[in-house]
């Protein structure tokens, strides 16, 4: 039910049946069966969705999951999510359910990813635990479709900095996107700027 909800809003608006497969193919590589997106109606407005893509984006360049959503390289947004269960362990604590939806890339959203964590360990809290899953499946899956970095800088000094086990040098390559991006959003908000 979220990805369709936030699928809905990357579709603008054009609530989507989910599908897990696009094709079927054979051991030769012939495509044996098609499994085509079928709409199932419009549900938000596209000025709405805009609105809400907008707002998405900031919670990823400024807001809950400022530091472990953002993918170097490309503009992503999200919602973070943190719910108390109304259980508690055997010691009395509260357990908790972190979340993070995100949509990526943001601009031209191409998927949508839903990473629910039951009763994290230690930080509990959706920006924290959930959002750097979500980052780590956008960093391979985009590649994989074929999406091209929106800063080729970015996400080049970024996957060298992980490979060398540098996380400042991997923070660094991911600011000058942020900034652009927040220069965009400002643009996109208010055209006269």
């Amino acid at each position: 039910q979220v990805v369709t909800a936030v699928g809905a809003i990357a579709n603008n608006g054009w609530r989507m049946k989910p599908r897990l497969v696009r094709e079927i193919r054979n051991f030769r590589g012939e495509t044996i069966q098609k499994f085509p997106p079928e709409t199932l109606g419009r549900v938000v407005s596209a000025e709405t969705c805009q609105t809400m893509l907008q707002l998405m984006e900031g919670v990823v360049l400024e807001g809950t999951a400022s530091r472990e959503g953002t993918v170097p390289g490309y503009r992503v947004g999200g919602k973070t999510g943190t719910t108390v269960k109304h259980v508690e362990d055997e010691d009395g604590n509260r357990l908790y359910v972190a979340s993070f939806a995100g949509i990526a890339p943001i601009d031209d959203p191409r998927i949508v990813v839903y990473v629910y964590v039951d009763e994290p360990q230690g930080k509990r809290y959706g920006g924290d635990v959930a959002a750097p899953v979500f980052r780590e499946i956008v960093e391979e899956a985009l590649p994989l479709l074929g999406v091209a970095p929106s800063d080729p800088v970015a996400w080049e000094t970024a996957q060298i900095a992980k490979r060398q086990g540098r996380p400042d040098e991997l923070l660094a390559a991911v600011r000058p996107a942020v900034e652009e991006n927040e220069l965009q959003a400002a643009m996109a908000v208010d055209p006269l700027l």
